[in-house]
Parts: C-alpha cells; sequence; structure tokens
C-alpha cells in the first residue's frame, strides 16, 4: 500500500493534534495548517489523499477554503 497524505486545517491546535494523531496511528502522513491561506499554499505544492477542515476559523472560513480546494484541478477530487 502506497503512503497516504492527509492535511488537518484547523485554527485551534488542540483540534490539529487530535485530528492528526488519530490519522498517524492508522498510517497516514499528516501535515497540518492553522488558517486557509496556509491550507492553500500547503495545497498547491504537494498531493493529499484526504483534507480535514474546520469550517468556523477566523479571516478565511472552511467554507470559502473548501470552494477554493475544490475550483484548483490539482485538488478538486480530494476528498474533504
Amino acid at each position: 500500500m502506497s503512503e497516504r497524505h492527509a492535511l488537518v486545517i484547523d485554527d485551534h491546535p488542540t483540534n490539529r493534534l487530535l485530528g492528526g494523531t488519530l490519522l498517524k496511528k492508522l498510517g497516514w502522513t499528516v501535515s497540518e495548517a492553522d488558517c486557509g491561506e496556509t491550507a492553500l499554499d500547503l495545497a498547491a505544492g504537494r498531493h493529499f489523499d484526504l483534507i480535514l477542515l474546520d469550517i468556523m476559523m477566523p479571516e478565511m472560513d472552511g467554507y470559502e477554503v473548501f470552494r477554493k480546494l475544490k475550483a484548483d484541478p490539482s485538488t478538486s477530487k480530494v476528498p474533504i
């Protein structure tokens, strides 16, 4: 089985830690972002198999991040 990569996006460090820890225990490689801009930068430069996305974040909420990820051909098919 090939390595699976997940991106966990949340402005609360505890939530990122929890999500990341659970995925790592299941064998995933995990990257984290604390805001929408950082998440979009990470997603543009890497391949992810799964994205966990918080909805309520300051500056750019999860809905806007979702729309931008789905509009980008490189991330449009990634489950969010």
